[in-house]
């Protein structure tokens, strides 16, 4: 869990400067992309909770498939959502199984 003060995150060693856009592991800067830290701050602001799940089945053959995916947010501002499916019987390759996307909310006012 993360304690937040005004301008800052903390959790274990690390705080995040949201302002600022720094992660730090003690005095060390750590290196992130723009993306990292847009979702390291989304799921700190949002303490990792589960939106939905959804059900979906797989073509048996092992062909793609596109699952539509509809949720309503309760507020605007930057989110991600964690896309995963379970390894099946037999997989080989697992690293595909889970796709993570940052969406930006908008409020429809």
């Amino acid at each position: 869990m993360s304690e937040q003060t005004s301008d800052y995150y903390e959790f274990g060693r690390f705080r995040v400067k949201s302002d600022e856009r720094v992660l730090k592991r003690g005095e060390d800067l750590v290196p992130l992309t723009p993306k990292a830290f847009d979702i390291l701050l989304t799921l700190l602001e949002n303490d990792g909770r589960i939106v939905s799940t959804q059900d979906v089945k797989l073509p048996a053959d092992g062909e793609s498939a596109t699952v539509k995916v509809r949720f309503t947010a309760n507020e605007a501002g930057a989110r991600v959502f964690s896309f995963k499916i379970p390894t099946q019987t037999g997989e080989q390759v697992t690293q595909n199984n889970a796709r993570d996307a940052l969406i930006q909310i908008n409020d429809r006012a």
